[in-house]
């Protein structure tokens, strides 16, 4: 029995239209995504790709020079009409373009003023230096005094250049890894565990290659039943037993929502770091966050990628 060719024609496109709406239908091409999702997807690309085995500098701790390669359009968000204006007369030393500069490259010039490294990031930005550009605007956020419209200048500068840049460490065997603890009872440790290891890789991702965050929960056993819950405690510390230790800080362990717990979490752990580089190293501490913000997006602009290794060599001094 043939099919009239009509009907074969009629079922393929059928057959092919009910494919295409069951692995798309619950897809959104709409929303874009956030922040988190940005870097988790980033890190799962370089994880796939196996950037870190394919791609090992002889240099770990030195930056790659990149120029820009491709028109970039900008982001109306961080147009760079908000940078002032170059003083193209102040700027006589731009460094050395011939080779890889250091994590901490233009430290030294923190101390000819905010104005001078704004105009220098700036004039490099135009020159194409995009990582040394970079590493002169996270000196005006970690070692400049700075007023509000400067430090948004800047913090807009890092949002709009990080993306144009590869991470500075890509290179898995020399990232330096550190805890983020936990202190809960076995009930709490169920919901907390998910939030923890999540919180763990946002910390990752943002520093940028550096780091390599590891979430370990501490359970103690539950509470009677008619016992108050205790709070979670939450710090930082190094690998080795007798590494370095962060302070600690409380949060509820009693939320309507799990997502209460994450904002709060994250908050606490942003609220943490900037303590810690503010009592623990001479750089200018980040700015506080604002009451019950996410700072998802702040890990990886208002802490520098050298702050990110300071707080992190800090943490793994191994005590006498």
């Amino acid at each position: 029995m043939r099919i009239h060719f009509i009907i074969a024609t009629l079922l393929c496109g059928l057959t092919v239209a009910i494919v295409w709406w069951n692995g798309v239908k619950s897809k959104d091409f709409i929303t874009p995504p956030n922040a988190e999702a940005i870097l988790v997807a980033q890190r799962k690309a370089r994880e796939s790709l196996q950037i870190h085995d394919a791609i090992i500098p002889d240099e770990p701790t030195k930056a790659i020079l990149v120029k820009a390669t491709k028109l970039n359009l900008p982001d109306p968000k961080l147009e760079a009409a908000e940078i002032a204006p170059i003083n193209t007369e102040s700027v006589t030393d731009v460094g050395d373009l011939l080779s890889a500069p250091g994590l901490d490259s233009y430290a030294s010039f923190a101390e000819k003023g905010t104005t001078h490294l704004i105009d220098l990031a700036t004039l490099l930005e135009t020159k194409g230096e995009l990582q040394r550009a970079l590493l002169v605007w996270e000196r005006v956020v970690d070692m400049a005094s700075t007023d509000d419209r400067q430090y948004d200048t800047a913090i807009k500068a890092i949002q709009r250049l990080t993306p144009m840049v590869p991470n500075w460490n890509i290179d898995s065997t020399s990232t330096v890894v550190i805890m983020l603890d936990a202190g809960c009872d076995r009930d709490t440790a169920k919901i907390l565990r998910p939030i923890l290891e999540e919180a763990a890789s946002i910390l990752t991702a943002s520093s940028s290659g550096i780091l390599k965050v590891e979430a370990k929960i501490h359970e103690r056993p539950s509470p009677a039943k008619d016992s108050a819950k205790l709070p979670i405690a939450i710090w930082f510390s190094g690998v080795a037993v007798n590494s370095g230790q962060s302070t600690t800080v409380s949060i509820p362990s009693v939320y309507a929502d799990p997502a209460q717990m994450r904002s709060s979490l994250l908050f606490s752990l942003y609220k943490l770091i900037r303590e810690d580089i503010d009592a623990k190293t001479t750089f200018t501490p980040p700015r506080d966050a604002s009451s019950g913000q996410d700072p998802t997006a702040l890990f990886p602009v208002a802490i520098t990628r050298l702050a990110w290794q300071e707080f992190a060599t800090n943490l793994n001094i191994v005590k006498p």
